[in-house]
């Protein structure tokens, strides 16, 4: 608190201001050692954070992948015969440029939203090379690169659990380690000669 106020009444910038409040906001992870009581809450909460890092890098390689796939359309489809007015306003406009072309992309592979929009009529009027390209595109990003993500993040969340069991043990053979040294340190009490040894008196 007391660094907070200094450099908000000093001339520091504004990204470190914002950097001290994510430090602040990251004191809300405190929770999660609260759930410990409830074992399938905190298995959930750990297991999600356990998978953020794996869920980022794999919509980072999902907008590699669109991007390569929306250049080879864009492409193909500049090099190719113009859209005739009975295809949808979208098509005209999905197939403009590389970023479009990618969120189009997005829109039928990942959201599963319209998919067949433009494919449908790009069939009719017989552009089966961009056909054959986005049922490419379906077979690596949808069917093959997302299922390759799940299989990740359930890795991920198994080591997570794996490490959760470990850490407990440890916390078990620690428990038993100090019970064995109370236990012992109440023998030497018990000893009143120091002889090593318990008589049936003592």
């Amino acid at each position: 608190e007391i660094i907070f106020n200094a450099l908000s009444s000093g001339d520091s910038s504004s990204s470190l201001l914002n950097f001290v409040r994510m430090l602040r906001l990251a004191r809300v992870l405190r929770i999660v050692k609260l759930l410990r009581p409830i074992p399938e809450l905190y298995k959930l909460v750990m297991g999600f954070i356990s998978t953020i890092k794996a869920i980022a890098w794999g919509f980072v390689m999902i907008a590699v992948l669109l991007s390569l796939f929306a250049l080879v359309a864009v492409e193909m489809l500049a090099t190719g015969p113009d859209q005739d007015a009975e295809a949808a306003d979208w098509c005209d406009i999905a197939f403009s440029g590389v970023e479009l072309t990618m969120f189009y992309f997005f829109q039928t592979l990942i959201a599963g939203d319209s998919w067949g929009a433009c494919v449908i009529p790009m069939m009719y009027e017989g552009r089966w090379h961009m056909v054959f390209l986005f049922i490419a595109a379906l077979f690596v990003i949808q069917i093959g690169f997302t299922n390759l993500i799940l299989s990740v993040i359930v890795d991920a969340s198994a080591t997570e659990r794996e490490g959760d069991a470990m850490m407990r043990m440890k916390q078990k053979e620690k428990q038993e380690e100090q019970d064995m040294r109370r236990f012992l340190e109440l023998l030497e009490r018990i000893d009143l000669d120091n002889s090593g040894t318990l008589s049936l008196n003592e």
